[in-house]
């Protein structure tokens, strides 16, 4: 099922379709439909129980990877002195698409939607291979801005847990434990972090294993240590 919604996300960004100047276009009309129907799915808990982490990884890559998208910033660039409803569309094509998101991170199962934000902002850590000096700096705006996203929601997320009568308890931390334990291998407290921006990425992380370790408990974070 998320599959196929992505699918239908991406098949809009890649049209055949062009403007008079010979430039591909997205068609907006496909992208609100395939993410009203997403937002609509996102909202019902009992749908998304047993979504798989990789299910949530896919889905909210997709949906922040699109607000950044090149052709999604050009088009609503253009459209600074278009037709209202144009203008109308576009907002709502981003306002549904971050609704998507934050429903996701609300409704998946908790074990899921912290082992798939673990997992991304791992990934949105420049890499030994891929470095901030590397990267042009389109790339390394668009890989920040994502991370600031799932900073967002690990934020959204933790607030919601906190609110629960037993915090933490359906989360399973065989699972999330060995996600947090390639994240701290990978990107060591010890070392500095490269600025403010990713200092807020360790951060995030941080407060969620923090958070865990007061609100589960130690021992119950133990003995999924010793799992892994």
């Amino acid at each position: 099922m998320i599959k196929l919604m992505c699918q239908c996300i991406s098949r809009a960004f890649n049209t055949e379709s062009r403007d008079e100047k010979g430039v591909l276009q997205i068609d907006l009309n496909l992208l609100l439909l395939s993410l009203t129907v997403t937002s609509s799915v996102c909202r019902q808990k009992d749908m998304l129980a047993d979504l798989s982490a990789s299910s949530v990884t896919m889905l909210l890559g997709e949906c922040t990877s699109r607000l950044l998208d090149q052709k999604f910033i050009r088009v609503a660039g253009q459209s600074e002195g278009a037709k209202s409803s144009v203008v109308n569309l576009e907002q709502k094509v981003v306002d549904t698409m971050n609704r998507v998101c934050v429903d996701l991170g609300g409704n998946s199962n908790r074990t899921a939607c912290l082992t798939a934000l673990v997992g991304l902002l791992d990934e949105s850590a420049p890499s030994a291979s891929n470095s901030e000096q590397d990267e042009d700096k389109a790339g390394a705006y668009r890989r920040e801005k994502r991370a600031g996203m799932f900073i967002k929601l690990v934020t959204h997320v933790l607030s919601r847990e906190k609110k629960a009568t037993l915090p933490f308890s359906n989360v399973d931390l065989q699972q999330l434990v060995p996600v947090l334990a390639r994240f701290y291998q990978r990107h060591p407290t010890s070392a500095p972090a490269a600025g403010a921006k990713e200092e807020a990425r360790l951060q995030a992380v941080k407060t969620l294993l923090t958070d865990i370790l007061t609100l589960r408990g130690v021992a119950h974070l133990n003995a999924a240590v010793d799992t892994v």
